[in-house]
C-alpha cells in the first residue's frame, strides 16, 4: 500500500459522498420544480479521482472528470471507462458538469479572497442548467485549535492501520492552519511501515459566512449549508438531506457541505 491507497481507505468516503451529492441535487431540483437527472460530474482537486470513479459506478450512463494538477495521484483515474482525467490547474479547465465538487476541504487551498472569488466565478460558469457547486468545511470552536484525531482501520489484506489527522499550527490573525496526515501500517506478520506527514496542507480556513458571501458575490443564486452529521439514511438505503436553518444546527466541531446553484 502506498500513501494514496491509505488516503482513499482512511480519509475518503466516495460511496457516501456521491450518494449525498445526488440527494442534494434532488433537493435543489425539487425546489426548482425540475427533474433531477445529473449525469456529468467534475471531481475538483481530485487526487486519485476516487469520487469520479465512484460517480460512474453509481450513476448509469454518466461521465466524470477527475481534475488535478499533480499527475502522480491522478494516474489511478486513467483507463477507467467514462472517467476523463484532466491534469491541469482547475482555473484552466472549462468542461461543464451537473455537479462540481471540491471536497476534503480543497476550497481552503485558496488563501486570498480574490483568488477564492475568481475560482467560484469560474466554477459557476462551468455548471450545466440546474447544476450546483459543492465544497466542504470544518467549523466550530474546535476548528481553530491544534490537536490530533486518531482512528484505526483494517486494510484489505488484514493490515492494522493507524490514521492520524494533526492540526499542527493555527494563526488566529489570518485563519491559516497547517495540517498533516500520518499513517502507521502493521501487517499480520508484525512488520510496521510508517508514513509520517504523508500529506501536508497549508490552508486558509474559511468560515461559513465568508464562503457564503463570496458565493453570492460570484453570482450564485442560492447557497445552502448541509451538516454531515445531520444527513440521514432510511431503511431503504436512500439518503435524505435538509439544509441547516439555525446556528443551533451546528456543534462545536462539525463538517458541513456548502452548496450553491447558479
Amino acid at each position: 500500500m502506498d500513501k494514496y491507497d491509505l488516503y482513499q481507505l482512511c480519509v475518503q468516503l466516495p460511496e457516501t459522498d456521491i450518494a449525498v451529492l445526488c440527494a442534494i441535487h434532488a433537493w435543489f431540483a425539487n425546489r426548482q420544480s425540475v427533474a433531477s437527472h445529473p449525469l456529468v460530474f467534475s471531481d475538483e482537486f481530485a487526487g486519485p479521482g476516487a469520487l469520479a470513479r465512484q460517480w460512474v459506478k453509481a450513476v448509469t450512463d454518466s461521465h466524470a472528470f477527475a481534475i488535478d494538477a499533480d499527475p502522480e495521484p491522478l494516474e489511478r483515474a486513467y483507463d477507467i471507462e467514462r472517467v476523463t482525467p484532466v491534469c491541469a490547474n482547475v482555473m484552466d479547465v472549462h468542461e461543464k458538469a451537473d455537479i462540481i465538487a471540491g471536497l476534503n476541504f480543497a476550497i481552503c487551498e485558496w488563501h486570498a479572497r480574490s483568488d477564492l472569488l475568481a475560482y467560484l466565478k469560474h466554477a459557476r460558469s462551468r455548471l450545466l442548467p440546474h447544476g450546483f457547486f459543492a465544497c466542504d468545511l470544518y467549523v466550530g470552536s474546535d476548528s481553530l485549535m491544534t490537536g490530533e484525531i486518531v482512528q484505526q482501520f483494517a486494510g484489505p489484506d488484514g493490515e492494522d492501520i493507524e490514521y492520524c489527522w494533526e492540526q499542527q499550527h493555527v494563526d488566529l490573525l489570518t485563519n491559516r492552519v497547517q495540517n498533516a496526515l500520518h499513517f502507521v501500517v502493521t501487517k499480520s506478520d508484525g512488520a510496521v511501515t510508517e508514513f509520517p506527514s504523508a500529506f501536508e496542507y497549508d490552508w486558509r480556513l474559511w468560515s461559513i459566512v465568508e464562503l457564503r458571501d463570496a458565493m453570492h458575490e460570484a453570482g450564485f443564486a442560492q447557497v445552502e449549508v448541509f451538516v454531515r452529521d445531520e444527513i440521514a439514511l432510511d431503511d431503504n438505503g436512500d439518503v435524505h438531506v435538509v439544509p441547516a436553518s439555525f446556528a443551533e444546527d451546528l456543534d462545536e466541531s462539525d463538517q458541513v457541505l456548502v452548496c450553491a446553484t447558479a
